[in-house]
């Protein structure tokens, strides 16, 4: 749950900055749900000259965390598929790991409850780094 947290409240920063800076001159745009998303945020920034994937903490943000957010809120889907794909170990139960097993667990039924998905405390603050690394980086672009 910190892993979803921590994807939503940055991605929240992010819109709320996308408000404030491209949507605050038209109400109608600054409230339109359209308008509203991370895919959407990088287009206008694209058209505006920011490049987001171009900061280095953007891939694992947005191509990992966000993927583990979703995971985490819907189980088995795209995203878990995706995310499996991408980080295997992360779908390693840590009791089985140390006891040698490296099986990846098939589905994944209830991430909310602790199953199917483990983050480790050290990766969690390996992402919350990359959350506060972004800002300055996002800065100087």
């Amino acid at each position: 749950m910190f892993g979803a947290g921590l994807y939503h409240f940055f991605e929240q920063q992010l819109l709320s900055y996308h408000r404030r800076e491209f949507l605050f001159h038209n109400l109608e745009e600054h409230n339109d749900p359209d308008l509203l998303k991370v895919t959407k945020v990088c287009e206008i920034c694209a058209e505006n000259g920011i490049d987001l994937k171009s900061i280095a903490s953007w891939s694992r943000i947005y191509d990992e965390l966000r993927l583990l957010a979703n995971t985490v809120k819907h189980a088995d889907g795209w995203a878990c598929d995706q995310l499996r794909s991408q980080r295997p170990d992360l779908f390693r139960s840590p009791t089985s790991v140390k006891l040698g097993s490296f099986l990846v667990s098939p589905v994944v039924y209830q991430p909310l409850a602790g199953d199917g998905i483990y983050l480790s405390e050290e990766e969690f603050k390996r992402y919350t780094e990359d959350v506060k690394a972004f800002w300055p980086d996002f800065s100087v672009l």
